[in-house]
């Protein structure tokens, strides 16, 4: 036998040998460490999984690890999907790139916002006891009105501009109701109390200015008119109001920071509108500042 053909039956003679090193066939290996599962080759993680279960609590780890176990399955599942989709390149047709375009585009911009948000350092006690300073009437001298409350949609100004025209006149909350009855806009009347310690400071100021007069805001897709029937003072002191006057102050300096870079970011975008879709003016004149900061 030449040495061409000794040569080439090395391979097959290889086959018989129970000692050979050649690349194994089959099924791979079952994922381990952070890799908790491979559908088609795309691996899944503990980081993808721990991201599915979000801040969900359970009583104990067996709870837990059977919660896992089925949110696994899910993502297995949408994923078989998902991979399927792609070879019959459903990805590419226009309203499920578009879906994706603006998923893509909203995570985008939250992850922005978070990234602005956690770059934000808590407050000091000292910082806080300072801005406890600064505001009495939220905490040493902490007011607490009653008041009468009246709110009705923002749609409304924006199906009647001339409503905002005349809501300047009205001072009281009955003359406000008198005013939507006439035009026939649906709203509700009731009565409550307003914890200056858990408004926003600038509704506090406002209360303080015109205390006898309407005050209107919006606060999302409603407008709000309060009117201040009295007050009471409840002090407002300790360790729990250091702790309160650091996360609103917190929650101030975070709403700052974002609106500074969203002021940055718009200043250096390059923006161009169609002129059948220039925005409108605004239909309501009244205060956006929230009639409560959320904290407790």
């Amino acid at each position: 036998m030449t040495k061409r053909w000794a040569s080439a039956l090395l391979p097959l003679a290889c086959l018989a040998i129970a000692g050979c090193k050649l690349p194994a066939f089959g099924k791979p290996k079952p994922p381990t460490g952070q890799v908790v599962a491979t559908v088609n080759g795309k691996e899944i993680t503990v980081g993808d999984l721990d991201q599915e279960m979000g801040n969900a609590s359970f009583p104990d780890a067996k709870t837990r690890k059977q919660a896992e176990e089925a949110k696994l399955q899910q993502i297995i599942a949408s994923e078989e999907l998902a991979d399927a989709a792609r070879k019959e390149h459903l990805d590419k047709l226009p309203g499920v790139a578009t879906e994706k375009e603006i998923l893509d585009r909203n995570l985008l911009a939250q992850a922005w916002v978070q990234k602005v948000q956690q770059s934000v350092p808590t407050p000091t006690p000292a910082e806080a006891t300072a801005y406890m300073s600064e505001h009495p009437d939220m905490f040493a001298q902490r007011k607490i009105w009653s008041a009468d409350m009246l709110q009705f949609p923002i749609a409304a100004m924006v199906n009647d501009p001339s409503l905002k025209a005349a809501m300047v006149p009205v001072h009281t909350i009955q003359d406000m109701q008198t005013l939507l009855d006439t035009r026939h806009i649906q709203y509700q009347r009731q009565a409550g109390q307003l914890d200056a310690a858990r408004l926003d400071p600038r509704m506090v100021d406002a209360i303080l200015k015109t205390p006898n007069d309407i005050i209107a805001f919006q606060a999302g897709d409603a407008m709000t008119a309060i009117q201040v029937t009295g007050s009471t003072v409840q002090p407002f002191t300790g360790d729990e109001a250091v702790k309160h006057a650091q996360a609103l102050l917190q929650q101030q300096n975070i709403l700052k920071a974002v609106n500074d870079g969203l002021r940055q970011v718009k200043a250096k975008a390059d923006v161009q509108i169609n002129k059948d879709y220039q925005p409108e003016p605004a239909a309501a004149g009244a205060s956006s500042a929230p009639a409560s900061n959320g904290q407790s």
